[in-house]
């Protein structure tokens, strides 16, 4: 399981998928680029169907220790991230929390009222073809993280403030689980995490995506180009106050907004396309 700066695995080579509670896992950190990843690191895990969990390893990557402290029946998908929010990968598999020699440490994350939670359209027993559409819709909060096993980033998208619905467009490989987190402004993960599991093609270059993002984008800039310029209407005749050399850009305005709404109502795009910006930069905390 790696990244760009730094890599992590179970120091037990032998360790099956399925995980005792309360048994502390030694961990193993190797950094790859000297002076990247930074002190203390954590254990992010991510609960299928429940709330992620943020857990604080220690400063020393030559000692770092992890307790399970999830309810046993738990699906986890786990990555070690450094205090920069740089993940070390993905393993290849879920994890699955089995009994263990005592649930003194097991914990339940509080519930936060209102409620704060986060679901997909699709249910986790089906699968998504390449360039197929993942609905999610988010209660609270604005960060948004996917990740997908056996993967070396975390992405990350930033909602528009109000927003709360996100549509992903598959781009994964076939054969890879994805699940879905987010989180508010001081760190609290929403319950839920939904996850996906993806097939169909490895090309992930989809058709008709980039137009209409491309068109998308030029549609906000024709808008906000509009409100600037609605600014110089008459409000006694509603008439436009714009010179006469600006009056075919107008006209060629109003027609281009009226394709873009058509267009982007139409069932060829996301019909709850949500304007956000992703980044495969990663970032946990």
């Amino acid at each position: 399981m790696t990244s760009g700066t730094f890599q992590w695995k179970f120091a037990n080579d032998n360790l099956l998928n399925s995980l005792p509670t309360c048994v502390s896992f030694p961990l193993e950190v190797g950094v790859l680029m000297a002076n990247m990843a930074m002190a203390p690191y954590y254990m992010l895990e991510f609960a299928v169907g429940g709330t992620p969990v943020t857990t604080l390893l220690g400063r020393e990557a030559s000692s770092l220790n992890w307790k399970i402290t999830q309810p046993v029946g738990t699906k986890l998908l786990l990555t070690v991230v450094d205090a920069m929010g740089n993940p070390g990968g993905v393993p290849p598999s879920l994890y699955t929390v089995i009994d263990g020699s005592t649930a003194q440490f097991i914990t339940t994350p509080l519930q936060s009222r209102p409620v704060f939670g986060i679901s997909a359209n699709v249910s986790s027993s089906i699968s998504i073809n390449t360039c197929d559409q993942w609905g999610l819709t988010v209660i609270g909060g604005v960060p948004l993280t996917i990740a997908g096993i056996n993967s070396s980033v975390l992405t990350n998208v930033t909602m528009l403030f109000g927003e709360n619905h996100f549509t992903y467009v598959n781009r994964a490989p076939p054969g890879v689980q994805l699940i879905a987190a987010h989180k508010c402004s001081t760190g609290q993960y929403a319950t839920g995490t939904p996850i996906v599991s993806t097939k169909g093609s490895s090309d992930a270059d989809c058709a008709g995506l980039h137009w209409w993002m491309l068109l998308v984008l030029a549609a906000i800039a024709s808008f906000a180009w509009y409100r600037r310029k609605g600014r110089l209407w008459d409000s006694e005749t509603n008439i436009p106050a714009i010179p006469e050399k600006e009056n075919k850009l107008l006209t060629l305005h109003e027609m281009f907004h009226g394709m873009a709404n058509q267009i982007l109502e139409s069932s060829f795009v996301l019909p709850r396309f949500s304007m956000a910006k992703e980044s495969a930069r990663p970032n946990a905390s």
